[in-house]
């Protein structure tokens, strides 16, 4: 039976649509953690990454979907703040990147050209999207302390 997803916070959920700084980690074979630096899409409660399909990365989600990811503003921010992200992956086929989850569907710091040819390696199938479902998030400060 499928975990129920988490809620996400309005505040939370407005900082997921404005930045895209993350940090993907997943599990390797023998269990340890690996971070994985990306661009992450926030669309409809979900992160989505876009990866080619022998990448480690996807690899490693096909054994085991538990992830996590870290959503940051940027390091050089005077106002530093990260999201924590968990939930379990899945790998998507055959499919468009979704659109950003603000208005313009826009992506910072990916060219046109970039976002392009992902595109079309996404329908050649040598790319992939990974897809993180919510199972608990919220602001990096807030879950420190529990």
């Amino acid at each position: 039976m499928p975990e129920p997803e988490a809620r996400i916070p309005d505040d939370v959920n407005e900082f997921l649509e404005n930045h895209t700084r993350t940090i993907l980690l997943t599990l390797r074979r023998d269990g340890s953690p690996t971070a994985h630096p990306m661009t992450g899409l926030y669309s409809d409660g979900r992160l989505s990454f876009s990866t080619y399909r022998k990448s480690a990365k996807t690899l490693n989600v096909q054994r085991d979907p538990r992830t996590a990811c870290l959503v940051t503003t940027s390091d050089d921010d005077a106002h530093f703040q990260a999201v924590v992200y968990r939930g379990r992956s899945r790998v998507l086929e055959g499919r468009e990147m979704p659109q950003r989850g603000r208005a313009g569907g826009d992506t910072p710091n990916v060219s046109g050209g970039t976002a392009n040819r992902a595109a079309d390696r996404l329908k050649t199938g040598k790319r992939i999207i990974i897809e993180v479902s919510p199972g608990e998030v919220g602001f990096l400060d807030e879950m420190s302390k529990g």
